[in-house]
């Protein structure tokens, strides 16, 4: 009998997990009944355990065992359930089949079986809302045809409304409109969010449970930082919910609290705080019952992202999904919202954009996700020959630079799934992950550690020896050389505020960065080795670049920014080129300066001439790009593909 028990088990086990789509992962009453029928099997010998002669005892033991392994799994069956976990076979299927253009932020009607999601359409030359029918064929519904984007929508609780984000130029407008399409009507006017970099905008709001009021994320003045406030649909009144206060020195990158996300009850608040440059964090704060704060906001993970881009609870109000790492591959991540926990990756879902969407009348989930090709292409400043050098296949590759003695290229990709530092061969080959933060500092780390860290703009030593560049496993941005070859990096900037985008100068000697500890960006210059940092621009500097004719070019924070020039020794500062569209869209030679002020034309300016000619281009290019020391060649770096689709996971619980 000893023998047979294990198999008996398998058998009961195969009969609370059977394959039946209408029995699996029901309540836990439904596994109860289940035993019982198990039970009167085990005692009629339906299983194959006969009850042989001995005493009661005895036989009662024979099905108690197989019983008591069963109820076990039983217990942690419901204990699964009620944990809201998904079985293990869940897989993402195709909800839209863009080849081109982008379909973003899914949101569920009621009933699950609709979904709302901003479109740029089939000549993907405007962003609109649409609805979808799910598994309909057919082109979705579009529920608005304005010329201004219209991004973001939510769907009410009750059916009747989807709100939405319209990007009017000079502001935000609030927007609702009837689910089934009809008359707009603007809810309200906020200042125009214009995010650092590529973080992704905030979401245009998430409604209480009776659809009286709507809860979104929004400036309280151009520039400042962002908080949560809520406004009735019916009179427009206004309540706060959170007030974000900068512990960051500077912090010129606009900060604070977005991606709000009430739970299904509407008594609980999660959102993302963007405490510094790609820091975020999630929290979640208790509401009252008339939607004003019941505390301090709590945090809800045991660790940072470099960006938190949307955010879901489950069903039954136990976890909280959401979407973080690199801007353009962040995973999704679950964890309950009793606070502080560490999440858990879905497998299924690796390159999340935006929200992603949870609906509460069947289970499904939906987020948007992007296919693309990032590539690094040279063009002959001679012939005007245009060729591929290397490819990433749904990663990007940025802020190219040509080592000086012209034998490699670095850049920064999120191949490895986080933003780290590369190398390859000037033809594009052999290409070679340099940084590995998350295991050089695993034990190290003395605050709240990033996942999805993002380390970007190496630039070469004169020597072509070292690199430096500025990454963020600490908890903020900071300045850090290691050896061009491979090796640990070395931290070279100490202080609290975002230090960005560094350079040698000619001589090696000194790293120059951006910083915005005096309250903006300027450029600072520290030694090489280590020691205290120096102020060099006092009227606002970003993305310096010490030249061999003397001179420091730089431009300034935002970008597009006219690209300027003073004397290494210090001195007045002045105009050379009216704009470049970033940064690291310029790049200075013997001969002259080569810039885009649009990523789409290549410039170069002769500075002996002081004339401008167009370099043959006809893509365009991802902002970034160098010329090699003998200025017979330009890189830049390309998005030769990129089509966004909604995502459907069927099961999800």
């Amino acid at each position: 009998m000893g023998g047979k028990l294990p198999s008996e088990v398998e058998k009961i086990v195969a009969r609370c997990l059977r394959k039946d789509p209408a029995r699996r992962f029901q309540h836990i009453d439904d596994v109860k009944v289940e035993l019982e029928e198990l039970k009167a099997d085990l005692e009629s010998g339906k299983t194959g355990v006969a009850a042989t002669p001995g005493p009661k005892r005895g036989r009662r033991w024979l099905w108690a065992a197989p019983i008591a392994a069963a109820l076990l799994l039983a217990v942690a069956l419901g204990m699964r359930l009620r944990r809201g976990e998904p079985p293990p076979d869940l897989h993402a299927v195709a909800l839209t089949s863009n080849s081109s253009g982008s379909a973003l932020d899914p949101s569920f009607s009621p009933d699950g079986r609709k979904v709302a999601f901003a479109w740029n359409g089939e000549k993907a030359d405007n962003m609109d809302i649409y609805v979808k029918q799910i598994g309909a064929v057919g082109p979705p519904m579009p529920l608005t045809t304005n010329p201004a984007p219209d991004i973001n929508p939510a769907w009410s609780p009750n059916g009747e409304w989807i709100a939405f984000r319209r990007r009017l130029g000079g502001a935000d407008a609030i927007m609702l409109i009837p689910s089934v399409g009809g008359q707009e009507r603007e809810l309200d006017r906020i200042p125009p969010w214009k995010p650092p970099f590529r973080i992704a905008p905030m979401s245009s709001g998430s409604w209480t449970p009776d659809s009286k009021w709507l809860v979104f994320a929004a400036q309280d003045s151009p520039g400042g930082p962002t908080s949560i406030r809520a406004i009735s649909v019916e009179t427009r009144e206004r309540r706060q919910q959170t007030t974000f206060r900068t512990q960051s020195m500077g912090a010129e990158v606009v900060l604070g609290d977005s991606s709000p996300s009430l739970s299904p009850d509407g008594r609980t608040l999660a959102f993302a705080r963007h405490v510094k440059t790609w820091v975020f964090e999630l929290y979640a704060l208790r509401l009252t019952r008339d939607l004003r704060p019941d505390g301090e906001p709590a945090r809800v993970i045991d660790r940072r992202h470099s960006a938190i881009t949307g955010i879901e609870w489950t069903a039954d109000g136990g976890e909280i999904v959401y979407a973080a790492g690199v801007i353009g591959n962040a995973p999704l991540w679950r964890v309950p919202a009793s606070g502080n926990r560490a999440p858990k990756r879905l497998p299924y879902a690796p390159r999340a954009i935006g929200a992603p969407a949870i609906a509460r009348a069947v289970s499904r989930l939906a987020f948007a996700s992007s296919t693309y090709t990032s590539s690094i292409w040279r063009l002959n400043t001679r012939t005007g020959e245009r060729i591929k050098l290397s490819s990433a296949k749904d990663a990007f590759i940025q802020h190219l630079q040509y080592s000086p003695d012209g034998r490699k290229i670095s850049y920064n990709s999120n191949r490895s799934g986080d933003g780290e530092i590369w190398t390859c061969d000037a033809d594009g080959s052999h290409c070679l992950q340099l940084t590995s933060f998350e295991s050089a500092f695993s034990t190290e780390r003395t605050t709240l550690p990033v996942v999805g860290l993002s380390c970007g703009a190496p630039r070469w030593s004169p020597d072509s020896r070292w690199l430096t560049f500025s990454c963020n496993p600490e908890g903020h941005i900071e300045i850090y050389v290691m050896p061009a070859d491979g090796g640990a990096p070395r931290r070279v900037t100490h202080f609290d505020a975002t230090n960005n985008i560094s350079s040698f100068s000619q001589d090696g000697l000194w790293i120059y960065f951006a910083s915005d500890r005096s309250g903006r960006y300027e450029v600072w210059k520290t030694p090489a080795k280590g020691g205290e940092a120096v102020q060099v621009t006092r009227s606002g500097g970003y993305g310096a670049f010490e030249s061999t004719d003397g001179n420091l070019y730089y431009t300034k924070y935002p970008a597009p920014s006219p690209l300027f020039r003073m004397p290494v020794g210090g001195g007045a500062e002045a105009q050379v080129l009216p704009k470049v569209v970033h940064f690291s869209a310029f790049a200075v030679t013997k001969e002259g300066i080569y810039s885009s002020p649009d990523g789409r034309t290549i410039q170069f300016l002769d500075t002996a001439s002081n004339k401008t000619v167009n370099l043959a281009w006809d893509e365009p290019f991802e902002f970034f790009l160098c010329v090699s020391p003998d200025g017979a060649y330009v890189l830049t770096s390309q998005i030769d593909r990129n089509a966004t689709n909604l995502m459907l996971v069927e099961g999800f619980r």
